[in-house]
């Protein structure tokens, strides 16, 4: 047994190795994971910032009317702050949020040794606190915009309270799991898989005195359900207070994911099942499963809730890893169990692989270790950005036709330009706009896009009169370039940007 000394000294470790990693992230590693992190957090708050009378509800944004207001409006008040403190270079400004966010993040640490504390020992606490930690996909989330990570502490600290099994710890896990839900409201199914692992436990454990213990049961259930309503009537008001409906932004939500449109990325049922293989890293995974489902079977108040939240994704279409965020310390909590429970595992399977154990486990360290060390220092979709600096420092540039890449513009820092944009090469579309901006002697002599897509762009700017060369291709990060070649449908966003130089043979005649 550790001595209160002894586990403090791990504990704070944990904590300061966690720090590390996740400032790294946050200055090394900068850049956005998805476009939502972007278009869907910061970009409102630029409007604000720049407006403060500005609708989003009614605006043509990306995630207008889709999302709660409360993260988007934390960052525009972050913003006013540096701004207030004399910090105005754009990209100072989101290293120090990522910053902010990373020490936010790292509150999932000492939550999670509390928790997998209370529901084993301190022994396996400490080891679950050091794989969330330093598990790759944690510092790397956590110092993103990412709704679905920053939802990671009020989850786990709820689900401590719940595990305490006394009065007031269902009622604090409600009014946190809820404050969860606001943040990322499909974190609900996790919280009906909690649900059913109390009603499990409840029924498995006490067999006696029945009637009382069933009371028992209804009072926690109705404490946990009284602290959750009491967080989703704040947003709800709150909701009222942003855009004028209650529960608003979830009702769209709703509508929009019951019928989203084609360009979302789907992928088939089994995706996920396949992600959290992979992170249990094959072949050793074959090795590693044994114990994983033994503790998913012995700890039902972390399996149920992970569970529920996998089997419901599976069956929606529209699909990303990072949907998976919010259940990855729950993952992480089984790991750590199986690491203590594969003597009790007595399945015939087990006994032909254990020998292969102890390898298995130095391969998934030093695999994470490596993946930790790439997500620290990898600059995420740096290629948007590099285009964003060119035209910011291009005196020439009059107009910009981006074919493919988005528009930045919290990076561009430029209110001069003419800005056409399309997702995809499309003729009768260019030719449409062009038409216009040429009446009003708008010159486009800039043009973005994809490598990838080089010869249908060519064509298309030699179809509408557009003289274009080729100027410089910005590749971005390495790692990015990798990612787009293991999955270039989903992944476009991450590829070779072409930046064009044009002269406007119509406009010139």
């Amino acid at each position: 047994m550790l001595s209160l000394k002894n586990t403090r000294q791990v504990l704070y470790w944990a904590i300061f190795l966690g720090l590390l990693v996740r400032i790294s992230s946050a200055t090394f590693g900068f850049g956005f994971h998805a476009r939502d992190d972007y278009f869907h957090v910061l970009d409102p708050a630029i409007h604000w910032l720049e407006d403060p009378e500005f609708n989003w509800e009614t605006s043509d944004l990306a995630g207008a009317g889709l999302r709660s207001h409360l993260i988007p409006r934390t960052v525009l008040n972050l913003l006013k702050l540096e701004i207030a403190l004399g910090i105005e270079d754009p990209t100072t400004q989101l290293a120090l949020i990522f910053v902010l966010l990373g020490l936010y993040s790292l509150l999932a640490v000492p939550g999670m040794f509390l928790l997998v504390r209370q529901i084993a020992d301190e022994k396996t606490g400490l080891i679950a606190a050091l794989i969330t930690a330093l598990h790759f996909s944690l510092p790397y989330g956590g110092t993103k915009l990412l709704i679905e990570a920053i939802a990671i502490p009020p989850l786990v600290f709820g689900f401590y309270f719940v595990a305490r099994k006394e009065a007031r710890g269902y009622f604090m896990g409600g009014l946190l799991l809820g404050f969860a839900c606001w943040l990322r409201f499909q974190i609900g199914v996790v919280c009906l898989g909690l649900v059913a692992a109390i009603i499990y436990t409840h029924l498995k454990e006490r067999k006696a005195e029945q009637g009382k213990e069933f009371v028992l049961l209804v009072k926690n259930l109705g404490l946990l359900a009284s602290g959750a309503g009491i967080t989703l009537l704040v947003q709800g008001l709150y909701d009222i207070y942003t855009t004028g409906v209650f529960y608003g932004p979830f009702i769209n939500n709703i509508k929009f994911n019951m019928n989203p449109p084609k360009s979302l990325t789907s992928s088939n049922a089994f995706s996920y099942i396949i992600m959290w293989l992979a992170l249990l890293l094959p072949p050793f995974a074959f090795v590693l499963l044994p114990p994983f489902v033994r503790a998913a079977r012995l700890y039902p108040l972390l399996s149920f809730p992970w569970l529920a939240f996998l089997i419901t994704h599976s069956f929606i279409s529209h699909k990303e890893e990072r949907f998976m965020y919010p259940v990855i310390p729950l993952f992480c909590a089984l790991l750590a169990l199986s690491l203590f429970v594969k003597e009790d595992c007595n399945h015939p399977y087990w006994h032909k692989v254990k020998k292969w154990w102890g390898v298995s486990v130095k391969a998934f360290v030093c695999v994470h270790i490596l993946a930790l060390g790439l997500v620290c220092i990898n600059q995420s979709q740096l290629n948007q950005r590099q285009a964003m600096s060119k035209l910011r420092t291009d005196a020439q540039a009059t107009g910009l036709l981006s074919i493919g890449p988005e528009i930045q513009s919290y990076f561009l820092e430029r209110k001069d330009l003419t800005i056409l944009r399309r997702g995809k090469p499309r003729l009768e579309w260019l030719q449409a706009v062009m038409i216009p901006t040429r009446k009003q002697k708008q010159e486009i002599n800039r043009v973005i896009s994809y490598k990838a897509e080089h010869e249908t762009v060519a064509a298309h700017l030699k179809a509408v009169k557009l003289q274009c060369e080729v100027k410089e291709e910005l590749r971005g990060w390495w790692l990015d370039r990798l990612v787009y070649k293991g999955n270039p449908r989903h992944n476009r966003r991450r590829s070779t940007i072409e930046f064009w130089h044009c002269q406007d043979n119509m406009l010139k005649n």
